[in-house]
């Protein structure tokens, strides 16, 4: 069974989800770096000179988000094609829990700005305290980072702990440690700026 998964080469479908997901990426990072740019405008506009380089950075390091985002379904449901491990097995490849994780941080802000909507027909108040109207329905891309990060580590710690960390040496694998990497990079920088930001 093992030699028949593990040295998969990329496959016409496999190619296929890479160009769904990059057709959700491209717009989707479109209209984020739309929104950014304008926010980053009204900050310069409020702030002029004083506005700090980190705070540029941590405005514009969300920008990638969709692109992470789009990367981490694409690598998951790769993986989870056949011929693959069971998945039990799967659960312990570090490459694999980070997909989930990230995918799963997407579900988490959808869901709350789900219910935020479904607030503001109740009370236009109380949707004000959850998403800032510029921004509508587009998932924020801080909040999806963050609970990526956090995600992540939290999915990596157990196996880490737990001596279960068993990575393979597929490409879907890599792929998705990168990834996983990547996201708790990101959020250790938006935390970093953040704090230079309130000094």
């Amino acid at each position: 069974m093992h030699t028949r998964w593990a040295g998969r080469s990329p496959r016409i479908a496999d190619l296929m989800i890479v160009v769904a997901a990059t057709s959700i990426a491209l717009p989707w990072t479109k209209t984020v770096v739309g929104a950014h740019l304008a926010r980053d405008r009204e900050l310069r506009g409020l702030l002029g000179r004083s506005m700090r380089w980190w705070t540029s950075i941590s405005l514009w390091s969300s920008a990638i988000v969709p692109a992470l985002t789009a990367a981490s379904l694409a690598v998951l449901v790769i993986a989870l094609r056949r011929p693959r491990p069971r998945l039990i097995r799967l659960s312990r490849r570090p490459g694999i829990v980070a997909p989930v994780a990230a995918i799963l941080a997407l579900a988490v802000e959808l869901s709350l700005q789900g219910g935020a909507h479904a607030l503001k027909w109740l009370d236009g108040s109380v949707w004000m305290r959850f998403s800032p109207p510029k921004m509508g329905f587009l998932p924020r891309m801080h909040s999806i980072s963050h609970y990526a990060g956090f995600f992540v580590l939290g999915a990596w710690s157990p196996l880490i702990l737990g001596a279960r960390w068993t990575p393979s040496s597929t490409w879907t694998e890599r792929a998705g440690r990168a990834l996983g990497v990547t996201w708790v990079v990101l959020v250790i920088l938006q935390k970093v700026m953040g704090y230079l930001g309130g000094l």
